[in-house]
């Protein structure tokens, strides 16, 4: 609950300070389920390779592929659903999320591995 509430905080702040386009609320409910899907698989976890893998791939599927292209599609920014180009747009996103999630998951797994040498009194604050 804590990681959705503050990417729903830090969405709204940055779409505030760093506006690139109207605000759309779609896109804060992706950043909130985005938060949620991490911390339903790493709080108060160990969090393995398999994983951040798990975690980085749910949130591909659930927020990148399935929410935002919704979201895209809403707002206009990308072809409807009832255009032909639409789901090789789908199919671009997909791919482009299949490739990004190990990276992503490798990632995470490694600044979270570094995060844990640190010692306890550096990580509390």
């Amino acid at each position: 609950a804590w990681a959705a509430m503050m990417a729903a905080v830090a969405d709204v702040i940055g779409a505030t300070l760093f506006p690139t386009a109207m605000f759309f609320p779609g896109f804060t409910l992706v950043a909130v389920v985005g938060g949620l899907i991490y911390g339903l698989f790493l709080y108060r976890k160990e969090p393995g390779l398999v994983r951040c893998l798990l975690c980085t791939a749910a949130v591909a599927l659930v927020c990148n592929i399935v929410m935002n292209t919704m979201f895209l599609s809403m707002t206009g920014a990308i072809v409807p659903p009832d255009n032909e180009a639409f789901w090789p747009t789908v199919g671009t996103r997909a791919l482009k999320n299949a490739i990004q999630f190990p990276v992503n998951g490798l990632i995470l797994f490694a600044v979270w591995k570094g995060v844990r040498r640190l010692p306890a009194a550096a990580r509390e604050g």
